[in-house]
């Protein structure tokens, strides 16, 4: 086999290949019974169709900015200090003895109002 036959063994495939890709971009829209547009590359038999013809456009993408590591905030740290630290039942206990030395006549109501004052206090503070 010379080198012309082979030639023409290789692109015929190809020539062909591309007819076919080409016939089925054809695209057609038709109303169905219930009124609604459909859209297909062969419309039903019977069904009066309009072929779309319609051109891609496109826009290039935006390209973005190289995004950089997050600093960390040093305000939290600041923040952390000013916030009251959270009273644990030996916190408690501290508190009850402190108001039992000073001579409290109700240390319990004393310390669960100075708590419940601490947590109202923490709760009007915005999030860190």
């Amino acid at each position: 086999m010379t080198a012309r036959p082979k030639l023409i063994a290789l692109l015929l495939p190809c020539v062909l290949a591309a007819g076919v890709c080409h016939a089925e971009d054809t695209v057609w829209k038709w109303k169905d019974d219930k009124g609604r547009w459909q859209y297909g590359n062969q419309p039903p038999q019977g069904v009066k169709a309009e072929k779309v013809t319609a051109t891609i456009s496109t826009v290039p993408a935006i390209k973005s900015q190289p995004r950089m590591a997050p600093q960390p905030d040093p305000a939290p740290a600041a923040d952390a200090a000013s916030q009251p630290k959270a009273v644990t039942s030996a916190g408690r206990q501290q508190m009850m003895e402190a108001c039992e030395k000073a001579g409290g006549t109700d240390c319990d109501a004393v310390v669960n109002a100075a708590l419940n004052a601490m947590v109202e206090e923490a709760a009007k503070r915005p999030a860190p």
